[in-house]
């Protein structure tokens, strides 16, 4: 970024008005003067003040959204003097300087950048300690990016964080609950403050898909459920919640969708979560399987430039995660999806249960094939220490070997390869490692319980998200129906 020096000239104010009145002049440099981003504002008296003496800013422009952190200084023994200032909006901003006797006006060009990127970091909970080595890597940030975070953590208040050189930490004089879509709704207004050519949102935390969102929209309570889990509030949020509260928020500032959601936390890589969040983001980020403690890598913040797209955005963040975790042996899964072509993948796997339903009324043997050759081989995202994610099994997976091992109708079969299909047109860009050689992750998951049991006792949650509720789309949820009870 080149260097913005700006000479302002005006009247130096005396006492006496006999007096003769010099010209003051003053230099600025005002080269990172980028909305969202902690602006230095470098003042260098030329011909007024001397070393000690203290000198304030005052902004002239009216309206915006500003933050004025260091509005006193003292200057050097060069009469320099360095104020601290947030813009959020881009354009031109009129500031003055003035001290004991003197005082100049001058203008500042605030640029756009291309990014504005906003982290829900809720670590509240058992994550508290890995806060910091995820904000050293977001520090190393692109001068494109103008980041926001807001954090919670195991500390009786929050704080939000911007950035520049460095993270610059303004305390909440109160608890933050994570779990609540106010605070929710606080965070998006911030974000979408900062006037940027794209924005992204990363929820950082734990997560379960979609497991005991009911849970969460009646009452509080303890789980590493749902996502942005708050301990000191017992409280976290349903993806039904995160969904309305993100499509008001982008409503009330004229932005139709966000450019990237990423889920920075387990298992949210599944279809209903995709589904419930089709008309709030054009990309999501997610985690098919359980995420590695450390999570992403954020070092793919110093990567973007002023002409990354948000595809570009998407694959930067897999690369990063690819090359921090492909040495270290562990379990990792990171995919992208084009949420403009998953309602097709939905329709799709609504039309494969309606027809596997009527197949296995026509031919009960059908649901015994499934039940014995299917399920208990196929992919699943965890283990049973995870009660609800061992339910989740490789969409991918599971239509392979529903196609290979169950004798099935044709009409099924081009079901089949209508899910297939759409599967290629939704995953556009995917990582898995340390899978046996039995298991294997292309990127989705869906919910695939093994007994009624489990179906019921997730009745409720499956009552919070379109995918299981909508007409259109609720074919699945008769599969399981009759191929369970």
């Amino acid at each position: 970024m080149k260097r913005v020096v700006l000479i302002a000239v005006l009247v130096l104010l005396t006492l006496s008005l006999n007096s003769c009145v010099p010209l003051l002049l003053i230099q600025l440099d005002a080269s990172n003067a980028t909305a969202g981003r902690v602006m230095d504002l470098k003042v260098h008296l030329v011909n007024a003040g001397q070393e000690g003496e203290k000198v304030y800013i005052r902004r002239i422009t009216e309206g915006g959204s500003y933050i004025i952190l260091k509005g006193e200084a003292i200057l050097d023994s060069e009469k320099n003097a360095t104020f601290k200032v947030i813009e959020f909006n881009a354009g031109d901003v009129v500031y003055e300087v003035h001290g004991k006797g003197f005082i100049s006006v001058f203008n500042v060009a605030v640029k756009k950048p291309a990014w504005a990127v906003g982290v829900y970091m809720a670590a509240d909970n058992s994550l508290n300690d890995l806060v910091g080595y995820d904000i050293e890597e977001m520090s190393n940030l692109s001068e494109e990016v103008s980041l926001y975070v807001l954090l919670d953590n195991e500390v009786l208040s929050g704080k939000e964080i911007y950035f520049s050189s460095e993270p610059v930490e303004l305390p909440i004089d109160e608890e933050v609950n994570t779990g609540n879509v106010e605070t929710l709704r606080m965070f998006l207004r911030n974000l979408l403050s900062i006037d940027a050519e794209n924005y992204a949102v990363i929820l950082w935390n734990h997560g379960e898909a979609w497991f005991e969102d009911s849970k969460y929209e009646k009452e509080s309570g303890m789980s590493l459920k749902a996502i942005a889990l708050d301990d000191t509030s017992n409280d976290a949020l349903s993806m039904r919640e995160i969904s309305i509260t993100l499509k008001e928020v982008l409503d009330e500032f004229g932005i139709d969708k966000l450019d990237v959601l990423g889920m920075d936390a387990c298992l949210m890589g599944n279809l209903a979560v995709s589904y419930q969040m089709r008309n709030v983001a054009r990309y999501l980020i997610v985690s098919e399987a359980v995420e590695p403690g450390d999570g992403w890598n954020y070092e793919f913040l110093s990567s973007i430039s002023a002409s990354t797209t948000p595809e570009q955005f998407t694959r930067m963040v897999v690369d990063k995660y690819r090359e921090f975790y492909q040495s270290s042996g562990a379990t990792a899964t990171l995919s992208v999806y084009d949420e403009s072509k998953i309602y097709d993948l939905a329709i799709s796997i609504s039309n494969l249960g309606n027809a596997l339903s009527d197949a296995i009324n026509d031919d009960n043997s059908i649901k015994d094939e499934i039940l014995n050759n299917v399920i208990p081989y196929v992919t699943t995202m965890c283990d049973d220490s995870f009660k609800a994610g061992k339910n989740l099994v490789d969409l991918h997976d599971f239509v392979e070997r529903l196609k290979t091992e169950v004798k099935l109708p044709s009409d099924v079969n081009s079901a089949i390869c209508d899910v297939l299909n759409c599967l290629e047109d939704v995953i556009l860009y995917s990582y898995f490692q340390a899978f046996s050689e039995s298991k294997v992750a292309s990127g989705i998951s869906i919910f695939l319980p093994s007994s009624s049991s489990e179906l019921e006792s997730f009745y409720n949650d499956l009552q919070t998200l379109d995918f299981y509720t909508e007409d259109q789309t609720n074919g699945w949820f008769n599969f399981l129906n009759t191929l369970l009870f």
